[in-house]
């Protein structure tokens, strides 16, 4: 992957964001992120079903474990790179996740437990 597919990726995964009208704006990739869509994009579709997401995932990450120290170096610099014009293309960025649903329903039950207001 050179610098300009990794440039390309990045603005293509803002304008899908620009697009959609959502808050927030997408992280910068990291670099194992950029090494899998890299190798995902070199991988021939199976013929037949897709491949699930959970499965290519697992296998490039068993890849990603026995890449030479040099090429995650270089994606490591890729990465660092993105992240700087990730800053340059959106200044007010913060990372700022969101608790899911769930997570929030079982810590207001554990409010509510200690308060003594459980239903």
């Amino acid at each position: 992957m050179t610098a300009t597919d990794a440039f390309r990726l990045l603005r293509a995964s803002l304008k899908r964001w620009e697009d959609s009208g959502k808050e927030g704006a997408p992280r910068p990739p990291n670099k194992f992120m950029l090494y899998r869509t890299h190798v995902q994009s070199l991988r021939s579709p199976t013929r037949g079903k897709p491949e699930r997401q959970t499965d290519a995932s697992r296998e490039i990450s068993d890849i990603w474990r026995q890449v030479s120290s040099g090429e995650r170096e270089y994606y490591g610099k890729l990465a660092t790179w993105l992240k700087l014009q990730h800053e340059r293309l959106v200044p007010n960025y913060k990372y700022d996740p969101k608790r899911k649903r769930r997570q929030r329903l079982l810590t207001t039950e554990i409010e509510r437990s200690r308060l003594g207001t459980v239903r």
